[in-house]
């Protein structure tokens, strides 16, 4: 994926609406692999132009708001964070699970991006609303991969 590029999820090319996405078993749907650059080692999960955005102060692994959430990663010069995307079921889950919760994305598009810049990738989801949020991660001392899976709520 190109830097701007949108990835669209079960969405009905026509726009009349949602048409879902098909699910196999427990797994989830793979929805794209996207590279970040950590700046100040965190990447930033979002509804596509959120204004909810929480309070920072010190180091965490999650910090969540209502519809936007922080992963605290390895720092820019350890190199990129790859964040990973499904749709479906969160079973299983890759890595260490450090979120779980129900985040509402009102503009049915998931905004990733290093912390506090304007360049960021989106997924556009099957839906706008509440999704249930499972996020985990890996990696050797501070995560170099985020795994964001993501199930309507």
């Amino acid at each position: 994926m190109e830097r701007g590029d949108r990835t669209e999820v079960g969405r009905d090319p026509t726009g009349q609406g949602a048409t879902g996405t098909a699910q196999v078993g427990l797994m989830s749907n793979y929805i794209c692999a996207i590279e970040v650059t950590p700046l100040w080692g965190l990447v930033s999960i979002r509804d596509f132009g959120t204004d909810d955005y929480p309070e920072a102060d010190g180091e965490f692994e999650c910090l969540a708001g209502r519809s936007h959430l922080y992963v605290g990663t390895r720092g820019e010069s350890e190199g990129d964070v790859k964040v990973q995307v499904y749709v479906g079921e969160a079973d299983p889950v890759a890595g260490r699970v450090i979120f779980s919760g129900v985040m509402e994305f009102p503009s049915g598009i998931l905004s990733i991006t290093p912390a506090a810049v304007e360049d960021e990738e989106t997924v556009v989801l099957p839906s706008a609303g509440p999704w249930r949020v499972v996020v985990s991660v890996s990696g050797e001392g501070r995560p170099d991969s985020v795994y964001v899976h993501l199930t309507l709520a």
